[in-house]
């Protein structure tokens, strides 16, 4: 029996919410049961990261990562546990750097926009006072 293929898209939509309309994803979980480890390792990881209550702790995560048989996760806990305290801080921060990412891509965006069809002082004027 041929896998139905699913787009990542779907895959990173059914990982953030926890639920899917999606039949051929439903059909995924039902004949291969090792990918609904997978899914919970990871919508596992976003819970702890978001922090939320029924959150397992970085201990937890990290020994039922470590034992997935997919060696991309194993691979990823791996890196986790390298870099452990910065993850923790993370996870108790609400500090995030999306304002500082979508300013820089807004000016890349102009830059590449006006590329060869203004000088530097329009550019600098279309960033300036730009919506």
């Amino acid at each position: 029996m041929k896998t139905p293929k699913v787009k990542a898209d779907t895959i990173w939509h059914y990982i953030v919410h926890g639920k899917t309309g999606l039949r051929k994803l439903q059909k995924i979980h039902e004949t291969h049961p090792e990918v609904n480890h997978v899914m919970k390792i990871c919508m596992d990881f976003r819970k702890m990261i978001h922090g939320e209550e029924n959150a397992q702790t970085m201990d937890e995560w990290l020994k039922e990562a470590e034992a997935c048989p997919l060696k991309e996760i194993r691979g990823f806990a791996k890196y986790i546990r390298k870099d452990r305290n910065a993850v923790e801080q993370t996870c108790r921060t609400a500090f995030n750097n999306g304002l500082l990412e979508g300013t820089v891509n807004k000016a890349k965006a102009f830059k590449r926009n006006m590329f060869n069809k203004a000088g530097p002082a329009v550019l600098r004027a279309k960033l300036l006072y730009a919506d």
